[in-house]
């Protein structure tokens, strides 16, 4: 499918500003839906380029005009950021869902919903068709999982049902430049610090696994999602192949910065309370999204550093540099 007029909710966050980047690039009509909980980017950013609102997704609905394709990334994210929304993680998930299922189905656009690794509620190698086996913790991280199993699985009885063309896209582990720190995502985190000759703080002992994927790769992805149009199809989109511990992890970006931060491990419950779950270390079996549309992650692990470490220097005036292949 040609896309035209195009929505991204979501779109000045990390992941939904790199995909409006690429949308605007290709002179596609966009508007931009942002409440500002979580973004990464102003809304000036894109003053000529698409149109930004800054409302909640809840508000869709008043829109006016049509859309050929929905790409809702908005979202409360990471396991920091959770923390703040004990108890209404699953509601709020779910009421944005329902707005933009709706919006989806008066205009007839094909929705790609945007899930997470998260919902498999356990570690190891997973494939799309995994038993799904949710947590019994109450934890937000738990809640969070649950908000987006229950959200795809209202999108996929919509759309089985015939009343709505959506995609599911779960991603694993995603990084790069324009991450937040704040949101306790590892890489953003630890790079931040070691910028600052801070220490590279790892939770426990720093045997959990990642499996880490560059944004652009994400990006990629998504477009060719949106151009095949699958109908009701779940895919895992994750790079198999930049799996490392975190406290290996830890000491490349110490590495990598030559910097003198230490590594400390430390207990994250007294950084973080009782309520903070480090989840399991879910891996990226992407044989379906390789098979099915041609998609394969290219983009390394020393790339993904290098770039996320050319943005945090550009943040501050230093000399960057930027890996081969991005962008």
């Amino acid at each position: 499918m040609v896309m035209r007029q195009v929505i991204v909710t979501g779109g000045l966050g990390f992941i939904g500003s790199h995909l409006v980047d690429r949308l605007c690039d290709r002179g596609i009509t966009v508007t931009v839906i942002d409440n500002l909980s979580s973004n990464v980017v102003s809304p000036g950013i894109y003053h000529g380029r698409c149109s930004v609102v800054t409302t909640d997704v809840a508000d869709l609905v008043s829109l006016k005009g049509p859309a050929d394709t929905i790409f809702h990334l908005a979202s409360i994210v990471g396991p920091l950021r959770v923390l703040k929304h004990p108890g209404t993680i699953l509601e709020k998930t779910l009421a944005a869902t329902r707005a933009v299922v709706a919006f989806a189905e008066t205009t007839g656009a094909h929705l790609i919903f945007f899930s997470s690794s998260e919902i498999y509620g356990k570690g190891g190698w997973l494939h799309e068709s995994a038993p799904i086996s949710l947590p019994i913790s109450e934890s937000p991280r738990g809640q969070y999982a649950l908000a987006k199993l229950r959200s795809e699985q209202f999108v996929r009885s919509r759309a089985q049902g015939g009343r709505l063309r959506a995609t599911i896209i779960r991603p694993f582990n995603v990084a790069g430049p324009r991450q937040s720190h704040e949101g306790g995502f590892v890489v953003a985190r630890f790079i931040r610090a070691a910028l600052r000759d801070k220490p590279l703080t790892v939770y426990g002992d720093g045997t959990q696994k990642r499996s880490f994927v560059h944004v652009a790769d994400i990006v990629a992805a998504t477009l060719l999602v949106a151009e095949h149009e699958p109908n009701c199809e779940i895919f895992n989109v994750g790079n198999p192949h930049n799996v490392l511990q975190i406290h290996d992890l830890a000491a490349h970006i110490k590495a990598l910065v030559s910097c003198k931060s230490p590594i400390t491990f430390v207990d994250p419950h007294r950084l973080h309370g009782e309520s903070y779950d480090d989840g399991h270390e879910k891996l990226p079996i992407i044989e379906k999204i390789r098979q099915s549309l041609g998609w394969t992650p290219r983009i390394s692990i020393d790339e993904i550093l290098a770039d996320t470490v050319a943005y945090e220097l550009s943040l501050r005036g230093d000399k960057i540099y930027v890996a081969a292949g991005y962008r």
